[in-house]
């Protein structure tokens, strides 16, 4: 964490894989690699293509086109900077994010989840660290249709962000071996300096993404229990879960 500090780092982004055995992996990057210094790690066999999570990003990308026309008056390309964004957009993501709860309750699959420290909210499966990401992005990509399906006033999967007027974007390609999203308690480089914060479904009613600054996140965290403490050990089976 020092290091990290040291070298200027303001946002924090884990993989949602690690390295099941550290000494094995690395005599398997040496076997594998022994005219590199290291070793290369081989992520299929050292367990980095297997995630601990299923990880949803909703983005609020309600207002991107009076941004847009807000920066075409003023001469700027203040569209480059991300969507703007209202108390409104923030509430509809909101009600997408209870939607996605329902869904994932229905099929009894626990959920947790937490601001990104932005516009955003980050929805947290943990699961068996036994299935690769391409069935973690598949699986996350059901769940975005069939939201689409039962809203299509609201959400949307749709890459093209010109495309997205009045709808949450469901991102479920953050489930790829080496794409990361902010940590949870991860400042983020705004001008308030707001903070990635996880907090518990029934108060995701009250609050905004923006709420966690640096400046009361450590109140904030005193104030409750740390939510996502035992969030590894909530080591989910979907083939169990679906089954059944």
């Amino acid at each position: 964490m020092l290091w990290i500090a040291n070298l200027g780092c303001i946002e924090i982004h884990p993989w949602y894989s690690r390295i099941k055995d550290y000494d094995a992996c690395k005599d398997i990057a040496a076997y594998y690699s022994p005219s590199v210094s290291g070793g290369l790690l081989d992520e299929e066999k050292c367990g980095l293509n297997y995630p601990d999570f299923i990880v949803f990003a909703l983005d609020p990308y309600i207002c991107a086109d009076k941004m847009e026309d807000q920066a075409r008056k003023k001469g700027e390309n203040k569209a480059e900077e991300g969507p703007a964004y209202s108390v409104n957009s923030l509430k509809t993501t909101v009600e997408v994010a209870y939607s996605l709860k329902d869904l994932l309750d229905m099929l009894n699959i626990k959920s947790y989840v937490k601001t990104s420290g932005k516009t955003g909210l980050h929805i947290f499966v943990p699961i068996k660290n036994s299935y690769s990401f391409d069935q973690t992005r598949r699986f996350a990509e059901t769940i975005g249709k069939m939201l689409v399906k039962r809203y299509p006033q609201k959400v949307t999967m749709e890459w093209d962000t010109s495309k997205r007027k009045g709808k949450v974007f469901f991102d479920h390609n953050q489930n790829s071996i080496g794409k990361t999203i902010a940590s949870v308690f991860s400042a983020r480089p705004t001008i308030s300096a707001t903070v990635s914060m996880p907090i518990k479904w029934e108060e995701l009613h009250d609050i905004l993404p923006t709420d966690f600054t640096m400046l009361n996140a450590f109140e904030a965290i005193g104030k409750s229990d740390d939510i996502w403490k035992c969030i590894l050990e909530q080591k989910q089976d979907l083939d169990k879960i679906l089954v059944t």
